[in-house]
């Protein structure tokens, strides 16, 4: 810590040589001023721990002195014992208290009691200049709390124990939309509409009264409450997923006195699962239901279907000769030519219909609640509509299709052997000359094994 400074002033510098002796301290600097003018020019640019101010002086007596100082905002705290060897009458003294004196001495001054007055004034200076220290190191850490608090990118929402915002950082207000006004001193529920994870609606529509929310009454236990999946509304009137977690605050007694709402907005993440799940269900090439997407929509076909005892239709699809595109052309050409494909046979299937790509140049159609006679009039539909020229790259492609179409429950009344039977079909398709749809038929199995027993070599599709 810095010496402690005392301001011995006296017209006479023998009685600040005296003052000097008696108060000569290693831990404390002795600073002397001769008259009051010279002290007040000390005060205004030096801090000082005490003064020991002479109240008969030339010019500007000790009263006078402790008057000016009482006006300055730098001085008017600060210690003063009167040193003096004019009348110890009651009437004047108090004259000196009111200039703002907080002692007396008279002259001739006890060392002893002199020193003890002084000690006590350095000590409450110590504790002071400690307060200040750790004042400042208060000011510090609190300003240092409220730029983490600007910063952060999550939204902080503070409220007391009814509910009453009270304190909201820069990125709540932002993602709310709402200036600080306009949310500090509402109830918290009437500015973030929060949605209740509760799939009981009647239990939704009480997350609206504080005291029965579940924020309330999580925090009121002393618990935590985390919500991962919630939807908050903007002062705009839209919605914007968040994951939140709100904690009690407690006061000095540990007592529940408000909560504290940390969320963020999660509509990234949101976003990046779907496209995971996209990538996971749906064909990257074509936009349409891949292999994994299209066995479980299969199962779920079959199951309505034998509940609803409706048929159901599978029409399983393969272009004709589609390697001598990516052969001749290119694979590149060969992507493009299957995104059109894929294009035009959504124009040929209902809104309810299911179109899915498994692989390659193989795509299969889902028809529920259908008769047999209804699924050829799809596969012809889709023939025709293939049977225009494909314009790719200013290439123009001439593409066929091979159908195979099998039915619930005539041939089959599983997922497996639908899926079977149809793929059985399509290659009867092939073998009847290609660009050209047939029905799976008890006889088809036998006929189809004995054809590729006598190929030595796959059969071009």
């Amino acid at each position: 810590m810095i010496k402690q400074k005392i301001l011995l002033v006296d017209d006479r510098p023998e009685n600040l040589v005296a003052l000097e002796a008696i108060l000569e301290d290693p831990d404390c600097q002795l600073i002397k001023a001769t008259s009051g003018q010279e002290a007040l020019a000390y005060l205004l640019k030096n801090d000082v721990a005490l003064v020991l101010l002479d109240v008969q002086m030339p010019e500007m007596d000790g009263f006078e002195v402790a008057r000016l100082m009482q006006k300055n905002n730098r001085t008017r705290h600060l210690p003063i014992i009167f040193v003096t060897a004019i009348s110890k009458d009651q009437e004047f003294v108090f004259k000196g208290y009111r200039s703002g004196a907080v002692d007396y001495l008279f002259k001739p001054v006890n060392g002893e009691l002199l020193r003890s007055k002084v000690q006590v004034f350095l000590g409450l200076d110590r504790q002071r200049q400690q307060l200040e220290i750790n004042l400042q190191k208060i000011q510090e850490l609190t300003q240092r709390n409220e730029l983490i608090l600007k910063s952060v990118a999550e939204g902080i929402i503070g409220t007391d124990e009814a509910g009453r915002i009270t304190f909201a950082n820069p990125s709540a207000r932002n993602m709310l939309i709402r200036k600080k006004k306009s949310i500090v001193g509402h109830f918290l529920h009437d500015v973030i509409f929060a949605l209740d994870s509760s799939t009981n609606e009647e239990e939704k529509n009480l997350n609206i009264n504080w005291e029965e929310s579940y924020i309330f009454k999580r925090c009121l236990a002393g618990h935590e409450y985390h919500v991962e999946n919630d939807v908050f509304v903007k002062a705009d009137g839209n919605p914007f997923p968040v994951e939140y977690r709100a904690r009690p605050i407690l006061n000095e007694e540990e007592k529940f006195n408000g909560v504290v709402l940390v969320f963020q907005d999660i509509t990234e993440r949101k976003n990046a699962q779907e496209k995971l799940v996209q990538l996971a269900r749906y064909d990257s090439l074509t936009g349409l239901a891949n292999r994994a997407l299209f066995i479980d929509l299969l199962n779920q076909s079959v199951s309505r279907s034998r509940r609803a005892k409706k048929n159901l239709a599978l029409l399983f699809l393969d272009l004709d000769r589609f390697k001598h595109v990516n052969d001749i052309l290119g694979h590149d050409t060969g992507d493009l030519l299957l995104k059109e494909v894929a294009s035009r046979l959504v124009t040929c299937i209902r809104e309810g219909d299911t179109i899915s790509r498994l692989g390659g140049d193989e795509f299969t159609i889902l028809l529920e609640s259908v008769l047999a006679r209804e699924g050829a009039i799809v596969a012809q539909k889709i023939i025709d509509a293939m049977s225009v020229p494909f314009n790719v790259q200013g290439q123009e492609i001439f593409m066929g299709i091979s159908i195979g179409i099998a039915t619930y429950p005539d041939f089959a009344t599983d997922p497996e052997n639908l899926l079977k039977c149809a793929d059985m079909a399509m290659y009867h398709a092939k073998n009847q000359g290609r660009n050209n749809y047939q029905f799976f038929t008890p006889g088809m199995q036998q006929k189809v094994i004995t054809i590729y027993q006598k190929c030595w070599l796959p059969v071009e599709v």
